[in-house]
């Protein structure tokens, strides 16, 4: 019993490790922990009209994102499924697919 908990825990080391080593342990462990993506750093322009909610959850449509506007993502929430918050000219609002934009990175980002 003893030597396998050593292993485990000579295991999980290792994998924290290799994780602090390549600088990937601020947005995995964040995810990870939080269920949310870290975000910032970029601009998202819509590639076709994309609605907004009110809230994650919520099916009442709050305004449209425009092809071509551009939005900044303020949060991500993963889980079942993923939605977004992000702020565009109409103000904050919800979606559910960041496929349907171009992404442009503003800042380099670890």
């Amino acid at each position: 019993m003893k030597k396998n908990l050593l292993h485990l825990l000579f295991f999980t080391l290792g994998v924290l490790g290799t994780i602090l080593a390549v600088g990937a342990y601020d947005g995995f462990l964040y995810t990870f922990f939080t269920g949310e993506e870290k975000t910032g750093h970029e601009l998202w322009i819509a590639k076709e009209k994309i609605l907004a909610y009110p809230a994650p959850y919520d099916e009442n449509v709050l305004y449209e994102i425009n092809e071509g506007e551009t939005c900044i993502p303020l949060k991500i929430i993963i889980g079942k499924a993923t939605h977004i918050k992000v702020l565009c000219k109409n103000g904050e609002g919800w979606i559910h697919c960041r496929t349907k934009f171009d992404i442009i990175k503003t800042k380099e980002q670890k």
